[in-house]
């Protein structure tokens, strides 16, 4: 599921540096100002400004140290979700369709480079922001645009959304993000 590196040139705070490549488009991007989505996750959605927002969109997602955003699922069916880290030290937790649990530890404070997480219909997804340190940044591309995709959050211990089975273990391990277990953690971190 991970991708290969790709080169970032983007800063939401400097609006010179704006311009977001990604699947083979790149464009200038207009965005929005900050949302709380839940305390200690906030973001900014964003879009091109030469294509309609229901073709291709994302958001800037901040998430303070020691938090996660909540569990979504990807229930629409062509729907592509491509998240890039870009500032701090996360956790990308995702799961398969088949069931399939896999953490990403990723630390962006050592590496100009980003990488990229691509999921789709099916998986369920979640950022933790690793405890002792500033926010962190992740960037969100979306296809088809967010209006157009079916994106639930799923509440804790659920044990099937759609056609995904949801395992304890997948449970346990967002549970032990929540209490700042981050360096002995129910699976194998894979580093990135």
């Amino acid at each position: 599921m991970s991708l290969p590196k790709t080169e970032r040139d983007v800063d939401f705070s400097n609006q010179d540096r704006t311009k977001v490549s990604a699947r083979g488009y790149e464009g200038d991007i207009e965005y929005t100002e900050w949302e709380e989505v839940v305390p200690g996750v906030r973001c900014k959605t964003w879009e091109f400004k030469d294509v309609d927002a229901s073709e291709k969109d994302g958001a800037l997602i901040e998430i303070q140290s020691g938090v996660r955003t909540p569990v979504q699922y990807v229930e629409t069916n062509e729907a592509v979700f491509n998240e890039v880290p870009l500032k701090g030290k996360l956790i990308f937790v995702s799961l398969s369709p088949q069931g399939e649990l896999s953490a990403y530890k990723v630390d962006m404070n050592q590496d100009d480079n980003s990488y990229m997480m691509e999921v789709k219909k099916g998986w369920l997804m979640s950022w933790y922001a690793c405890k002792d340190q500033p926010a962190c940044e992740v960037l969100e591309y979306e296809e088809p645009g967010f209006s157009q995709i079916k994106l639930p959050t799923v509440e804790t211990g659920v044990k099937q959304i759609g056609n995904t089975p949801i395992p304890d273990k997948f449970w346990q391990l967002i549970k032990q993000l929540e209490q700042g277990i981050e360096d002995n953690p129910l699976i194998q971190m894979l580093n990135q």
